[in-house]
């Protein structure tokens, strides 16, 4: 009885420690989106306001994911030397001094501060980190729900992101500009003191996951390397990271243009419908669950490729939304805005939960051996897919915006359809991993 008390107590602590270490990087990911869209609402006026164009602003706020998305290669060699603690640890703090060298912009009027900044916090970070704790901390059947709540800090992200801009925006309204703590500089500030926070707080609480392990023992699962279903996968990453960028830049140009919207305004809808994500990949993580202890139950198993295509189709269906939206007449302001907003949401959940689905088969179709690569390759399309999707969303009109969007998942689920049976586990004809 004692022992069988020790042992309970055991799992209990490792599952308590594995939590925090979860709620550690969650933490860590969702700051790192909140770094990057915060300063959106206010990156034009702060560019006009230290000497530079305000057409740069589009390239200020891209910078950090596309810096990101060429540093996840040599951050896959970094993960490879190191512990994901010390990573994790430095980007805290690059992400700190990076955000206090953008505030100190505004005094010194300098834009090369401005770009150095943002340079300095896409050096480390990204959804390498989030993906490479999960894939190394859950076995094969929890892993697909862990990853879509992990990916779900994205969501959160950018809903606490424009919040933090327009409550920035209300507040500061009537400070001097040249202040040191003002609307632009502000975000930057607040980014800088909760990495700090988190530094402190995962220096203290996080648990090493276990390592991958060394190449595969299986030399069949070696030689027949999932090429196929790695490439409709990466397709699938570059559809959803290009869709979220080009939606929130085109959906700020139409709030602004067409519907008439502030600034303040604009920023508080962008919160309200990425809020409205959160949840949805919550209970989505939940059903994946009971669906993967059904299929467990009937012998089966690849339930992310079956989510992956429904996902996919589904986020084609909303976009239809987008093609109906610009049909309506220009005066019919208000059904235009409402018919917009649930093609955003039905499209736009998809694409969140779909992400997690392709972020886990990721990783269950490698080796060991080959994963860290793999992770690497899958953040650095997702990172400059979102900056692509950015600069890509600003050239487009309402029109050829929602032609593209619709064009490009109807492109999505041919091809996943296609590759379908390419989206397999192999990571189950492995050998399990010491734990």
């Amino acid at each position: 009885m004692t022992a069988n008390l020790q042992e309970l107590h055991g799992q209990v602590a490792a599952s308590w420690k594995r939590c925090i270490s979860f709620a550690a990087v969650y933490s860590i990911s969702l700051i790192n989106v909140v770094a990057f869209v915060s300063v959106v609402p206010t990156a034009s006026e702060y560019m006009q306001s230290v000497g530079g164009s305000k057409d740069l602003a589009g390239i200020l706020v891209g910078l950090q994911p596309i810096t990101q998305g060429f540093m996840n290669i040599p951050l896959t060699a970094l993960l490879r030397k190191t512990s994901l603690k010390n990573v994790l640890l430095l980007a805290c703090a690059m992400w700190g001094i990076g955000s206090i060298v953008y505030a100190l912009a505004d005094t010194a009027s300098s834009a090369v501060m401005l770009f150095a900044g943002r340079m300095i916090i896409g050096s480390i970070g990204g959804p390498q980190l989030g993906s490479t704790y999960v894939a190394r901390a859950y076995d094969v059947d929890s892993r697909s729900s862990a990853m879509v709540i992990m990916t779900s800090s994205t969501a959160l992200g950018f809903a606490v992101g424009p919040g933090i801009a327009f409550l920035l925006a209300e507040a500061f309204n009537h400070l001097p500009q040249n202040s040191v703590f003002n609307k632009m500089t502000a975000p930057a500030l607040i980014v800088a003191l909760i990495s700090a926070c988190l530094f402190v707080f995962t220096s203290l609480n996080f648990e090493e996951p276990p390592e991958f392990g060394a190449k595969s023992v299986d030399q069949g699962t070696e030689k027949h390397f999932p090429w196929v279903g790695l490439a409709v996968a990466f397709f699938a990453t570059l559809t959803f990271s290009i869709g979220f960028g080009v939606w929130e830049v085109q959906c700020s140009v139409l709030a602004e243009t067409d519907w008439g919207w502030s600034v303040s305004t604009t920023a508080l809808y962008l919160a309200l419908v990425m809020l409205v994500l959160t949840p949805i990949s919550l209970g989505m993580a939940m059903w994946e669950q009971r669906w993967q202890r059904r299929q467990q139950q009937q012998k089966r198993s690849s339930t992310d490729r079956v989510f992956i295509l429904a996902l996919g189709c589904l986020a084609f269906a909303g976009s239809i939304f987008f093609l109906a939206s610009g049909l309506q007449p220009h005066r019919f302001t208000t059904a235009r805005i409402a018919i917009f907003t649930v093609g955003s949401v039905i499209t736009l959940a998809s694409l969140q939960c779909e992400r997690g689905f392709v972020t886990s088969v990721v990783t269950k179709m490698t080796s060991p051996g080959a994963k860290p690569i793999v992770i690497g390759v899958y953040s650095c399309l997702v990172s400059v897919g979102r900056g692509v999707g950015g600069a890509l969303g600003s050239i487009l009109t309402e029109d050829s915006f929602a032609y593209v969007f619709v064009s490009m998942l109807a492109v999505q689920a041919i091809l996943v359809s296609l590759g379908y049976r390419f989206l397999v586990d192999l990571e189950r004809a492995l050998p399990p991993l010491p734990r």
